[in-house]
């Protein structure tokens, strides 16, 4: 598991997948083969290199399949290869489409390349899904904006005493989570 290069660690690195995708990438290119085979329903690609890496390609990708496209968040890094934009059931949702197109999966495609913004789908505009074999990707980059609104509702619902009464802590302190021995993911 820990490979040659981390195989003297003093920290427990069992369950750290990160570590696991450099010391056994063919056996995580395996279990993804498996959960793919094994018909998954929700895949979710969250790489954190600032590079451009194929994680899925068009053989992956079943009929009804939804794909949260996390990990294409500045411009250049994509983790979807093109075609699997341009499969004919595809339908793609952004957080704001000026930035996903710099910065999101459809940094590949051409400026008219049909996205509906998440927006119009909580409004009850577009409908994300029209039928049971679309194809659905959720091409997120990440908006502040999202972010601060979230962090403003839990702070809201504590206020109110709706989740009880409790700290909120939101940013671990890596010391005390190196102290319990537990794997970081």
């Amino acid at each position: 598991y820990r490979g040659e290069r981390w195989a003297g660690s003093a920290f427990d690195l069992m369950g750290d997948s990160d570590l696991l995708s450099l010391t056994q990438p063919d056996l995580v290119r395996q279990i993804h083969r498996d959960y793919l085979d094994a018909g998954a329903d929700i895949v979710t690609t969250v790489t954190a290199d600032k590079r451009n890496a194929v994680i899925l390609t068009p053989p992956m990708i079943a009929p009804g399949m939804h794909i949260n496209g996390v990990g294409g968040d500045c411009p250049g890094k994509t983790e979807l290869h093109a075609d699997v934009l341009r499969l004919p059931d595809m339908r793609v949702v952004v957080e704001f489409e000026p930035q996903s197109r710099i910065e999101g999966e459809i940094q590949q495609m051409p400026a008219d390349y049909p996205v509906i913004e998440l927006a119009q789908v909580l409004r009850g505009e577009v409908v994300a899904r029209r039928s049971a074999s679309d194809i659905t990707l959720f091409d997120s980059v990440g908006f502040a904006l999202e972010d601060y609104s979230a962090l403003r509702f839990l702070r809201a619902l504590i206020s109110q005493q709706r989740l009880g009464r409790r700290d909120l802590d939101l940013v671990p302190v890596l010391e005390k989570v190196m102290q319990t021995n537990r794997p970081l993911l």
